[in-house]
């Protein structure tokens, strides 16, 4: 029941294809048919439509059919088909009054399905829907208080995507709720109706990574995305364990160097290097970009989103 993919779960991939079966996009095979149609729940009616989408998202968010039949999605959370290059990271960014989860993803996205363990479950106050997909986005959320779970759905019930960028998903307004096993499951759907890997980084209070204890850390860029050649500048701050050579660099997406912001010493400790977006006396063109920072052979990256 509910698994069109056939890969013996029930999550956000099923719900992709359903949208393509009621859209007409894909034709059903006859067991895909049967197993989507879920409305009524007791006494399907042999049709797939709009109801039977939300019988499904309902249920993908509550882990639970109506009878309680649907198996927690954690318990799925390594089941992998094919996965894409990309890869969907949730940046965490300290804002007044709590914490902000960036998405940042360089493929296109037609659903996000994550829960997350926080200490307070109530310590997740919005999604950011506006900033998701202006108004063509359903995101359904799920709060179970004794276990401290929170389940987040969002897609587009048009077909569409959303689109490679980095922008606010999420609004948490407790900090000390997040740790390091916060996100239990996470599912992204590319445009390929592949899984793409999510990733959580890490959160500290000055908005840095951690990686590797002595290493570079890049960290959040501000503001991202980024309109290259306006008033203001790009800060990245960016933290060296030990004095020596420090080279900040950015990239496209096929690898080539389009800008170098440092390339020389850097004592031990935070820096913060400033970008206005101008290259060779013109505005870097938008798209998908990697800040680099180098030291001794070690290296880390950020996404960065030039508008």
């Amino acid at each position: 029941r509910g698994d069109a993919s056939g890969d013996g779960s029930v999550d956000a991939i099923d719900l992709v294809l359903g949208i393509d079966f009621v859209l007409d996009r894909v034709a059903p095979t006859t067991a895909q048919l049967a197993s989507m149609d879920v409305f009524p729940f007791a006494a399907p009616d042999g049709a797939l439509d709009v109801r039977d989408l939300t019988v499904l998202a309902q249920s993908i968010v509550l882990g639970e059919w109506p009878d309680g039949a649907l198996p927690p999605q954690e318990a799925t959370a390594g089941k992998q088909l094919a996965a894409v290059a990309g890869l969907f990271e949730i940046a965490p960014e300290a804002i007044p009054g709590g914490l902000l989860f960036r998405a940042v993803h360089d493929e296109p996205v037609r659903a996000i399905q994550l829960s997350f363990h926080l200490e307070e479950a109530d310590a997740l106050v919005e999604v950011m829907m506006e900033e998701v997909a202006r108004g063509e986005a359903f995101a359904l959320v799920h709060r179970i208080e004794e276990a401290g779970l929170v389940r987040v759905l969002i897609y587009r019930i048009d077909g569409g995507s959303f689109a490679p960028g980095a922008y606010p998903l999420l609004r948490v307004a407790n900090v000390s709720a997040v740790t390091p096993s916060t996100l239990r499951h996470g599912l992204a759907v590319s445009q390929r109706l592949e899984r793409m890997p999510v990733r959580l980084l890490a959160f500290t209070a000055t908005g840095v990574e951690e990686e590797l204890p002595g290493e570079t850390v890049v960290g959040a860029p501000y503001p991202n995305p980024f309109v290259a050649g306006e008033r203001g500048s790009l800060r990245i701050p960016v933290y060296v364990p030990a004095s020596g050579a420090l080279r900040v660099a950015i990239y496209d997406v096929l690898g080539r160097e389009v800008a170098l912001l440092h390339d020389g010493a850097a004592a031990a400790g935070a820096h913060e290097v400033e970008w206005t977006g101008i290259e060779q006396g013109a505005a870097l063109a938008p798209g998908l970009y990697l800040i680099q920072a180098r030291t001794d052979g070690r290296m880390t990256t950020r996404p960065l989103i030039v508008r």
